[in-house]
């Protein structure tokens, strides 16, 4: 939050956490912790390359059922995505955004 102070953040418009597997789902189910997107890009044609890219970190992957795995990653794209109406998608929460 300090980053994105008015006075540090000159310029910054839109302001976007996005959800980070296996440290979300593990967060405690009260409102402080909870992940509640309200913005969502369609990226479906973007997946097989996010998969490929993600490859190049195996020693952060794990094997399914686990959140960082690379099924994993691509089953919550899906679940995202049904969340809005695309085939995949990420979700985020803004943080902070300025209209002018």
């Amino acid at each position: 939050m300090v980053a994105i102070r008015p006075s540090a953040a000159r310029g910054v418009k839109k302001f976007l956490v996005y959800e980070s597997p296996s440290s979300i789902e593990q967060s405690p189910p009260i409102p402080e912790y909870a992940f509640l997107p309200d913005f969502y890009i369609n990226i479906e044609q973007f997946v097989d390359k996010k998969i490929q890219a993600l490859k190049c970190y195996e020693r952060e992957s794990r094997k399914f059922p686990n959140p960082r795995s690379l099924e994993g990653i691509e089953v919550l794209a899906k679940k995202r995505g049904v969340e809005i109406g695309f085939i995949a998608s990420e979700a985020f929460v803004i943080l902070r955004e300025k209209w002018e």
